[in-house]
């Protein structure tokens, strides 16, 4: 019998974690990707370099937080400055779309977002998600587990924006090692700010 350590199986719990959360994002349905093939897609490599670039800033600059140093407030908005230029200059995975903010429910393994179409169960997605306040870029690869219908009275012009009556789970596939981590990391900084935001809505009168 193999026994989980429990630095195995915190590890694993963390990558369940789900939050709510904004994030910018865009998909589009894709081939899926062959197994007996290698896919290297145009920047793969250079946006690899930049994840794991980023879990080492990321862990830098909440060592210095830890420290109360007041540098590391001004270091982190010249990171966001630059992974907002870097988002601008790396080819995009999908290029005929606007990366649109939007609500979802996030973990390091999936994501569930409201959509206006609905899409088959079992059709492979790519994936364009901007973090925020960070502005860092993941393309990412999913599938998609489940196609909702929330039931919503059909709108007299489904075209318009806010018709999002299918809700869409994804589960995340082909993922890097160094995008999970930056994923964990987000959404575990995303529920010390939710715990910190109600925290302080109790305390005030």
């Amino acid at each position: 019998m193999v026994v989980k350590s429990d630095v195995s199986r915190n590890s694993e719990r963390r990558r369940y974690f789900r939050v709510t959360d904004e994030i910018g994002l865009k998909y589009v349905v894709a081939e899926p990707v062959r197994t007996d093939e290698a896919v290297v897609e145009p920047g793969v490599r250079l946006r690899s370099d930049i994840l794991a670039l980023e879990g080492r800033i990321r862990a830098g600059l909440e060592n210095l937080k830890s420290h109360g140093n007041p540098v590391a407030a001004t270091l982190e908005l010249i990171n966001r400055k630059i992974n907002l230029l870097f988002a601008e200059e790396l080819p995009g995975s999908i290029e005929e779309q606007e990366s649109v903010v939007r609500s979802v429910s996030l973990s390091a393994c999936g994501i569930a977002f409201r959509a206006c179409a609905p899409l088959a169960t079992g059709a492979s997605l790519k994936l364009e998600v901007t973090l925020l306040p960070s502005h860092l870029r993941l393309d990412l690869r999913g599938l998609v587990i489940e196609c909702a219908d929330l039931g919503l009275p059909v709108h007299p012009a489904p075209d318009e924006a806010g018709d999002e009556r299918y809700l869409l789970r994804i589960d995340f596939t082909d993922l890097l090692e160094d995008a999970q981590e930056v994923l964990i990391q987000h959404v575990l900084k995303c529920q010390t700010r939710d715990l910190r935001q109600r925290r302080e809505a109790r305390e005030t009168p």
